[in-house]
């Protein structure tokens, strides 16, 4: 899973949590500018550690994950909910372009 400002593969939605595992089902998406375009898989995430670092110089906020995953059946549940929010998205995105093009 990689992507650059956004765009490759990232995981998107958390459904059926097991608390005392921390462990939730997730899917992998292709996604452009992070919004997601197709979904690929679903997996069930342990999350082992996280860390964020704050930089300066060059400014940014760095977030990595360490993680076990396993392949689960396809969330389609969770698939809909998030190709729903990235329709929005992408409807977002329509209506800056268009309103600065028409303001020109």
């Amino acid at each position: 899973m990689s992507s650059i400002w956004g765009t490759g593969t990232m995981f998107y939605g958390d459904t059926d949590p097991h608390p005392r595992e921390r462990s939730y089902v997730t899917t992998e998406w292709i996604t452009i500018f992070f919004i997601p375009i197709l979904p690929l898989r679903s997996y069930r995430i342990w999350t082992l550690a996280e860390d964020t670092e704050y930089s300066w110089f060059p400014p940014g906020i760095t977030q990595t994950m360490e993680y076990e995953k396993v392949r689960v059946k396809f969330q389609w549940r969770q698939v809909m909910k998030t190709f729903l929010w990235g329709l929005l998205g992408w409807a977002f995105v329509a209506y800056v372009i268009y309103g600065v093009s028409r303001s020109i």
